[in-house]
């Protein structure tokens, strides 16, 4: 795994809870890139312009608000798979990418040394990461 790769992973990890904002922020941009008016909608009806359908069809076929609503899905099924086998890794998953605690509150919290967070952080970071590359996945976790 590349460092962007990783960093990417930790990018969808830390936002998970703000997708659909971004989602809604990139749909809102696209909108507000296109001119809906008067005038461009009767010129469409005989050219092509700025419409409604222009714009509904820009949010559909928008590869970044595509791959927000993959991680979105991918991740709820990688919550559930580690809250249910791998409890250890989730309770990690939830101090650091979603409640924002520092190393050093971690392992208080979850009473181990920091070797084994970093290793715990990277296991989970190259399982999500490996997960995500495979098509229909089973979640299979050996650690």
């Amino acid at each position: 795994m590349t460092e962007q790769e990783y960093k990417k992973v930790e990018f969808y990890l830390y936002n998970y809870h703000k997708l659909n904002y971004l989602i809604k922020n990139r749909e809102t941009d696209l909108i507000d890139t296109i001119n809906v008016s008067n005038n461009a909608w009767i010129k469409s009806i005989n050219d092509t312009s700025n419409t409604m359908e222009d714009q509904v069809i820009k949010i559909i076929d928008d590869n970044l608000i595509k791959e927000y609503k993959e991680w979105q899905v991918f991740l709820k099924k990688i919550l559930v798979f580690l809250c249910e086998k791998k409890p250890i890794y989730y309770k990690y998953l939830k101090l650091k990418y979603f409640l924002n605690k520092d190393d050093l509150e971690i392992i208080k919290l979850m009473k181990i040394d920091s070797k084994k967070i970093k290793i715990l952080k990277n296991k989970l970071i190259e399982f999500v990461f490996k997960m995500k590359n495979i098509e229909n996945f089973e979640l299979n976790m050996e650690v």
